[in-house]
This record gives C-alpha cells, sequence and structure tokens, in this order.
C-alpha cells in the first residue's frame, strides 16, 4: 500500500511539473506571422525598359502578455536590396529602407493595413500573412524605398542620391522611374542572394557599403550594410 502512495504521488509530481512546464512555454511562446514579397522597379533607359527585383520575407512575432508585461517584437527583414542593371556601368540600387522604417513596415502602407497602436501590431502582420499570393500594390512616394545610384557600379563612392523625382536630373535625359511595386508571393519563393556579384566591392574591407551611403548624403551610421542586405548567409561580409 505505502508502495502504491508513494508511486502515485511521484506521478502527481510530475504531472504537475509537466503542466507549470507547459503553462510557462504557453506564457511565453507567442503568435508568429510571416510573409514573402518581391519588390519590383519599374524605370526606363536610353536604351530602353529595365527592371529589378527582390523578394523579401518578413517575420513578426508577438509574445503573450505575461505577468503584466508585454513581449512585442520588431519585424524582422530577410532580403536584399533591389538592383537594376542601368546600362553602361550604372545601378540602380533600392535600400532596404524608406525614409522612416526598414521594409518590413512598408507593406502595411502599401496594402492600407489598419495602422492599430502599437500593443495590437500584430494583428496588422496577422493581416498581411493572410494576403493570397498574387496581390499587389503600387507605392507612392512615401512608401518607395530610398534609392541610389552607382555612376560605376565598381565605385561605392560614386554614389548618388536619387528619387523618382529626380531621377532624369541626376542620371541624365532618357532616364525615368516608372514605379515600385510589390506582389506578395508564396513563403517557398526563393530569396536573392547575389549581392556579392551584382556590388563587385560588397566583400572589401573599410565598409564600403557606408562609402557608398556617405557619398549618397546619408550620414547614419546605422543599418549600413543591413540597408543592402539582411538576414542573408551569402550578402554578410566576412
Amino acid at each position: 500500500m505505502q508502495a502504491a502512495l508513494m508511486k502515485w504521488l511521484r506521478l502527481s509530481i510530475l504531472a504537475v511539473v509537466a503542466l507549470l512546464i507547459a503553462a510557462f512555454v504557453w506564457a511565453i511562446t507567442g503568435e508568429t506571422n510571416r510573409f514573402r514579397y518581391r519588390l519590383t522597379f519599374d524605370v526606363t533607359t536610353p536604351g530602353g525598359p529595365r527592371s529589378g527585383s527582390s523578394v523579401l520575407d518578413v517575420e513578426h512575432t508577438r509574445g503573450r502578455d505575461f505577468w503584466g508585461m508585454m513581449n512585442s517584437e520588431a519585424p524582422y527583414l530577410k532580403g536584399e536590396a533591389v538592383m537594376v542593371d542601368l546600362g553602361g556601368g550604372k545601378m540602380l540600387v533600392g535600400l532596404l529602407k524608406t525614409a522612416t522604417d526598414n521594409l518590413a513596415f512598408m507593406p502595411v502602407t502599401a496594402f492600407h493595413v489598419e495602422n492599430t497602436p502599437d500593443d495590437e501590431r500584430n494583428a496588422r502582420f496577422r493581416s498581411l500573412a493572410r494576403l493570397p499570393p498574387g496581390a499587389t500594390a503600387v507605392l507612392t512616394q512615401d512608401t518607395t524605398p530610398q534609392m541610389l545610384m552607382l555612376s560605376d557600379v565598381k565605385l561605392p563612392a560614386s554614389a548618388r542620391a536619387v528619387t523618382p523625382e529626380t531621377f532624369e536630373t541626376v542620371l541624365g535625359q532618357g532616364y525615368r522611374f516608372n514605379q515600385a511595386r510589390i506582389e506578395i508571393v508564396p513563403l517557398d519563393t526563393p530569396l536573392n542572394d547575389t549581392i556579392a556579384q551584382r556590388l563587385p566591392w560588397w566583400r572589401d574591407p573599410d565598409r564600403p557599403a557606408l562609402v557608398a551611403l556617405k557619398a549618397a548624403g546619408e550620414e547614419r551610421g546605422w543599418m549600413t550594410e543591413e540597408s543592402f542586405s539582411s538576414g542573408l548567409k551569402g550578402g554578410h561580409r566576412p
């Protein structure tokens, strides 16, 4: 009888411990929403129309309220900048940020998802994750990524800031920025990971990405390499 009672107590204690562990895991495990979109630039050059695109992955996790504390993480962006070969050694680069945010937030505005308070941010990304592949939007000036033009793709110091309005002024007659557009794509759509091949200086020492941003008038040191490539093994400089 005593042995049976001890066995029952051990099993009861193990059950309680298992329940506590399960409750703790439930408390700290949040809601994760993830989606991918293709960002495409369409431009006109003296040699004809050109375009370039990049597939970007966005993942947002919202932790559960735990003992009155809210855990709401910033969305995580993975992918590389949009690059458009303009011909003649020129390259247009669409950075992974707008004037105010990185491109994880841009689809919120582009698809007119309700801009709820920060403590309901997961609702916005839940809505985006539920958009069907093929959903598209043309970006406005406010949501178009920051861009720079490399007059010589081999030289980061040749970078100049450019906007849709200043495209012809910076690049010359016959160049026009037509539009930037995004499209929701299936989660298994491959990401671009070609920056080291497209920008010959990417793996050079002395932070050439910072050289390019400073040449374009971007003085901030944060989001430097991450403005060109984020979360990609091949996109990281050694």
